[in-house]
């Protein structure tokens, strides 16, 4: 009998959403055969995976939201005290009109910005006068929402207490992706976040309404770009004026530190929080990574490199890798910390590797290479790039720094791959997963809570009961069945009818992970270690409740770094701020 804690039982009895995800699942699960034991028909639901979650000490707390996002009504806020400049007056009369009169509480924002930005002109450090134009812009922004307007196709007038305004935006010809009649904008300042990802937010103090721009119809060269289909990303509105014209430029505050208005340079003020906010509130990522794990999909439809922000060429690209029973959003503590950096934010842009987390880690690293080879054609890297995987992302980061020869081959299989009889797919998908060089592209890597030489956990009955619950696609069912043919019988390798899932390739045991821990990371590749203790500093006799310190322990690294963690080191406040003195230190 398994005692569970109570915050585990409670979350067990709160899993209903699951629960019914999973009961239409199975009508479309087939039970099957492994090898000489019966037929495991899958009766699971969400309180058996509860307790495997537990068991392999992986956060599933319960399956709600990683952030959650009220909108606060419009209202005028003054920072501090009332202010009672004509510029305030013009957004206080104006945010009382934005419900039922947009329009007309348009212009009394257009003009209130303007006052603001004539009396920055001559007093550029007026910390009043910068409060009324940022406010301005954000109740602009607000009252477009309100009133579902599309005003960027072409000039709009508005009519403003002293005349009309003539509004319109900066064109980006170069970039026909950042058309603003493609977006919402939804102000960041009416945003209340909360969530367990994002308890901190980062704002950075400057000119310019923050907004998230949310994509209203998906990408359709999204896969194509390695963008996001509906993007949630955030840009700061800044307005221009000449005479009754005002030109709102949307500046990117990943691209660009400041901003020149009136002749004058300015910091450009940014909310890096909210867009990753609003994002895991619409997407909801939890039920997708559990149902990822247990029917994973095909490749083709979803194993994806993305990228979160433009692409840059002088700017370094770190990919993160997230691993089991996980997605990209486990990365948003850690990104969202990050960003609030000046330096991170001028010298670094971010991608990640997200792949259905049941697939046996060898085969999501060949995956991975092809994404790679993909990416590097469209965005060629001019300085090399950082990997950061966590758990079983870890695993896979380091596949993509050694060169495996075929020792591993040689550990499954008594021929070469041109002497196996296989179907020109499946010798595809075994050659690309037991036969790899290092990417020339990947010049540093950062293992956080890794299991280089697996856990003991993944070896016990619970966890082996849950390995057969995952659903193996077709590619990789039809590939492993035909190679089973081929498989080497010694004290190595045995002879099964089963076909391997990730949880099978976390074991200590198997013959992957001890063949992989034979062959050394590429010389000349740092490498960099975060482990978990739990706070107990008991290293090296320590574990995070998952992986052991003798499994995340790599001799050579450049740096190990303890940190009182568990599992989840990536989220923990001191394996960020090592990940930060990382990057920056790789720049020197």
């Amino acid at each position: 009998m398994i005692a569970l804690p109570v915050p585990t039982v409670r979350a067990l009895l709160k899993c209903r959403a699951l629960d019914r995800a999973l009961v239409a699942g199975r009508q479309q699960l087939k039970c099957r055969a492994l090898g000489p034991s019966p037929s495991f028909c899958l009766t699971m639901n969400c309180r058996f995976l509860l307790c495997f979650s537990a068991v392999l000490s992986i956060p599933l707390a319960s399956c709600s939201s990683y952030s959650s996002v009220k909108l606060r009504k419009p209202q005028a806020v003054a920072a501090e005290g009332v202010r009672t400049s004509e510029a305030s007056a013009l957004i206080t009369s104006g945010t009382a009109e934005c419900e039922k009169k947009p329009l007309e509480a348009m212009g009394k924002f257009l003009a209130a910005a303007d006052k603001a930005a004539v009396r920055l002109q001559s007093a550029p450090k007026d910390a009043g006068a910068l409060q009324d134009y940022n406010l301005a812009l954000n109740q602009l922004f607000t009252a477009i929402r309100l009133a579902k307007m599309n005003v960027w196709t072409e000039p709009l007038r508005v009519p403003g207490p002293a005349g009309d305004y003539i509004l319109t935006h900066r064109p980006d010809p170069e970039h026909k992706e950042r058309d603003p009649a493609l977006y919402d904008y939804i102000p960041s300042a009416n945003l209340e976040i909360d969530g367990p990802y994002l308890k901190d937010r980062t704002i950075k103090p400057g000119i310019g309404a923050a907004l998230v721009a949310v994509r209203r119809e998906p990408r359709k060269d999204a896969k194509e770009r390695f963008a996001i289909a509906r993007a949630y990303y955030g840009v700061t509105a800044v307005a221009r004026f000449t005479g009754r014209r005002c030109e709102i430029a949307f500046e990117d505050p990943l691209g660009y530190e400041n901003v020149r208005m009136g002749g004058r340079t300015y910091a450009l003020g940014a909310d890096f929080s909210a867009p990753f906010a609003l994002m895991l509130n619409d997407m909801r990522p939890r039920k997708l990574e559990i149902l990822n794990l247990l029917r994973p999909g095909e490749p083709a439809e979803s194993a994806r490199i993305v990228r979160l922000q433009s692409f840059d060429p002088n700017k370094t690209t770190v990919l993160v890798v997230h691993g089991l029973i996980d997605s990209p959003a486990t990365w948003v503590p850690m990104l969202n910390a990050l960003r609030g950096d000046p330096e991170i934010r001028k010298n670094f842009q971010f991608w990640f590797y997200g792949y259905p987390s049941g697939y046996p880690y060898p085969y999501s690293a060949a995956v991975m290479r092809q994404e790679l080879d993909a990416a590097m054609k469209v965005f060629p890297q001019r300085k090399p790039m950082i990997l950061i995987g966590h758990s079983m992302g870890g695993l896979i980061s380091r596949l993509m720094v050694t060169d495996s020869g075929d020792k591993i081959w040689n550990r499954y299989f008594p021929k070469p791959p041109d002497q196996m009889r296989l179907s020109k797919d499946s010798k595809k998908v075994v050659t690309e997963s037991f036969i790899f060089k290092a990417r020339d592209e990947a010049g540093r890597v950062i293992f956080i809570a890794s299991p280089h030489r697996g856990s003991d956990l993944a070896s016990g009955w619970l966890a082996r009961m849950g390995a057969k619950l995952i659903h193996t696609p077709q590619t990789l069912l039809k590939a492993s069945f035909e190679a089973l043919e081929y498989v080497v019988s010694d004290e190595g390798v045995r002879a099964t009818m089963q076909v391997p899932t990730s949880v099978d390739t976390l074991s200590p045991r198997n013959p992957f992970v001890k063949t992989i821990n034979e062959i050394p990371i590429r010389k000349g590749v740092p490498y960099h270690s975060i482990i978990g203790d739990r706070g107990k500093g008991d290293s090296p006799n320590s574990s995070d409740g998952f992986v052991p310190y003798w499994s995340s322990h790599l001799e050579g690294a450049n740096s190990e770094t303890i940190v009182p963690s568990n599992h989840s080191a990536h989220q923990n406040k001191e394996a960020i701020e090592e990940v930060l003195r990382i990057l920056k230190a790789s720049r020197r």
